[in-house]
């Protein structure tokens, strides 16, 4: 989703350390070599087609270090498939030497669809292809909004680990519906990986999902998406499962839930204890019926 974006900069970066542009270009302060006043610059391809154009406030060269201010870069996608992406931030600085861009402040990244990265730094590595951040990460697209405390994926973006600190709301339902919207939350201590090609989340250690009516906790949860709805079509849980719903709890090795029909298969060793009827008509997310019990 960002490699356009961040592997242009690059290019953009270098072209002007070398390239000669019609610019405002003042007198060098400090330890600067060069200093460029409200720079623009632009890109065609051999059809004439514009493939981005990048504008800021200063650009600042210190040896291999360059330095820009209030950064706005707008990549067009060259494909069909490929989206228009928009990316800002305060500040950021190239090392020529390192291959390496640091973002910093109010580092965004946006699609035409509406997806969303939002964080404070971002560090891309030219060598290995990975973009990288240690503060805290928002991600949001298609109902689901997840954030963190570190951040690694690759160029594209098309697949994120968030590191810990992990929580996600999907949203669920329709608003025209009955029930209204529904909202998930799953939260875990270590990480997440996001793949959106494969429309899959699987999150790791000490994880938690709360519909509200019910709960489900597990060591290792992954969540397959409806690719054209983007809602939860399936949950798998592996490892110390345990559903609470009220006061009802069960315990088994592994749980598959199915939106669906909203019942859960049971697997390895399965116990089940029931506190009272909970014929209340409502259905929760993690509601167990008889039908749903299996062994393995």
């Amino acid at each position: 989703m960002g490699a356009n974006s961040i592997k242009i900069i690059i290019v953009i970066f270098i072209l002007v350390c070398f390239a000669v542009l019609s610019l405002d270009i003042v007198a060098a302060t400090d330890d600067a070599e060069q200093k460029i006043l409200g720079f623009s610059l632009s890109n065609y391809d051999d059809k004439n087609e514009k493939t981005w154009d990048l504008e800021g406030d200063t650009l600042e060269v210190y040896g291999d270090i360059i330095n820009l201010t209030n950064i706005k870069a707008n990549v067009y996608g060259e494909e069909e498939d490929e989206e228009d992406m928009v990316l800002t931030a305060d500040t950021g600085s190239f090392d020529r030497a390192e291959g390496k861009v640091h973002l910093q402040d109010n580092v965004i990244i946006t699609s035409e669809s509406g997806a969303k990265i939002m964080t404070d730094t971002l560090d891309w590595f030219q060598k290995n292809q990975l973009v990288t951040t240690e503060d805290k990460v928002n991600v949001s697209k298609d109902g689901l909004e997840a954030e963190g405390v570190g951040a690694v994926g690759h160029t594209d973006l098309k697949q994120v680990s968030l590191k810990k600190e992990v929580q996600v709301d999907i949203e669920s339902g329709s608003k025209d519906s009955k029930e209204g919207m529904k909202k998930t939350t799953i939260t875990c201590d270590g990480t997440l990986d996001i793949d959106f090609q494969a429309q899959t989340a699987i999150f790791n250690e000490n994880v938690k999902a709360d519909e509200g009516e019910s709960q489900l906790y597990a060591d290792k949860m992954t969540v397959y998406f409806n690719k054209d709805t983007k809602e939860i079509i399936k949950i798998i849980s592996e490892g110390n499962v345990k559903i609470v719903r009220g006061e009802d709890i069960s315990y088994s090795e592994k749980a598959i839930y199915y939106a669906e029909n909203q019942k859960i298969t049971l697997i390895g060793r399965p116990k089940i204890v029931f506190y009272s009827d909970q014929d209340d008509g409502k259905s929760g997310l993690f509601n167990i019926t008889k039908e749903a019990q299996s062994k393995e």
